[in-house]
């Protein structure tokens, strides 16, 4: 994770600061506050597979540091990587194809040279995400999430729409407030070409749409978002550090001379994320020690405690499926067979 907010840094600042200063303690603040309020960091510290999906968005996020920022080639290096990032996921696959042609699009519109990186890594992106969608595991899986569902495309944009404005969690409006600020700092920076605001801005649109038949057939999860939660916070961000907007410098001036207003905000919610992680922990100590009770007493139907934080059952930054009441729910039954149970459920139900 460390690595993962320092590259991300390094992008949005086009390196131009230092680790040990202002300007990172202001961006460790938004990072914070970004990551851990969307359940971004809680999701990746308690899901194994959003862990390996945070993998794939550090070697990203590195490849685009040194591809983009450092206008490095390593052809070599961006093929590896392009096949691993294909085979890897199909949400990956199609948010990134659609970024790689936005960029060749703005390259040639500009006349702008086109880093033969990222050729390499879009032909290795390509041989991946052909391989993923021809396995016979892959085509079994969505063959599974289409047969129930004999819906138009049409129709399941529209269901898609109305999931994305209405759902509560994850977070998915704060994709719509972050794009319209980085299309207000993208289209007040001098520095861009109006058309270039203008791709990348429907770009931005067009990538959300790609787990359109993901959410429609398993739901909106968290997953699903994890990568538009970066995306559009370093589409805000680089714009922000690097601005020749009068109004936007003055901000980021004024937030210079208050950096230690942000040093106390990210203090604060390392504190809470500290105090809720180590409850956690307290907590699921207690319930080790009623799981060996259990099996020492031979009792095959357990009742569990539900973790609370303060009186929450859901505390800031934690994000995770609990046992319910339902002892027939998926994460019950999961929880049974792992630990040799019959049946599993919370407590005060």
């Amino acid at each position: 994770m460390s690595l993962f907010a320092i590259f991300i840094f390094k992008i949005v600042t086009r390196n131009k600061y230092s680790l040990a200063s202002k300007d990172f303690i202001i961006y460790s603040f938004f990072f914070a506050l970004m990551f851990t309020w969307t359940g971004f960091i809680g999701q990746v510290i308690w899901k194994t597979a959003a862990i390996q999906y945070l993998w794939g968005y550090v070697i990203l996020t590195t490849l685009y540091y040194y591809l983009i920022i450092q206008n490095k080639k390593f052809c070599l290096m961006s093929l590896i990587v392009g096949l691993f990032i294909g085979l890897y996921n199909e949400q990956f696959v199609g948010v990134l194809l659609v970024f790689c042609l936005a960029y060749f699009i703005e390259r040639k519109i500009n006349n702008k040279i086109i880093n033969k990186g990222i050729l390499f890594f879009l032909t290795g992106l390509w041989i991946g995400g052909v391989i993923l969608i021809a396995a016979p595991g892959n085509y079994v899986r969505l063959d599974q999430m289409s047969s129930d569902q004999n819906i138009s495309i049409f129709s399941q944009l529209l269901y898609f729409i109305h999931i994305f404005r209405y759902n509560l969690w994850p977070h998915t409006m704060i994709i719509v407030w972050l794009f319209i600020l980085y299309f207000i700092l993208a289209i007040t920076n001098k520095k861009n070409s109006k058309i270039s605001v203008l791709i990348y801005s429907l770009t931005l649109i067009i990538s959300i749409f790609i787990m359109a038949p993901l959410a429609t057939s398993y739901g909106l999860q968290i997953r699903l978002m994890l990568i538009y939660y970066i995306i559009f916070f370093i589409a805000v961000m680089q714009p922000f550090y690097n601005n020749q907007s009068t109004v936007v410098t003055t901000i980021y001036k004024a937030f210079k001379k208050i950096y230690i207003v942000f040093l106390i905000g990210l203090l604060i919610i390392m504190g809470i994320m500290g105090d809720s992680y180590y409850s956690l922990y307290k907590f699921n100590q207690h319930r080790q020690e009623i799981i060996a009770e259990s099996h020492s007493r031979k009792i095959e139907n357990i009742t569990i405690p539900i973790f609370e934080l303060h009186g929450e059952t859901e505390p800031y930054g934690i994000t995770f499926e609990a046992i319910t009441c339902d002892s027939s729910n998926v994460n019950n039954k999961a929880f049974a067979a792992f630990y040799g149970f019959k049946t599993v459920k919370a407590e005060d139900c």
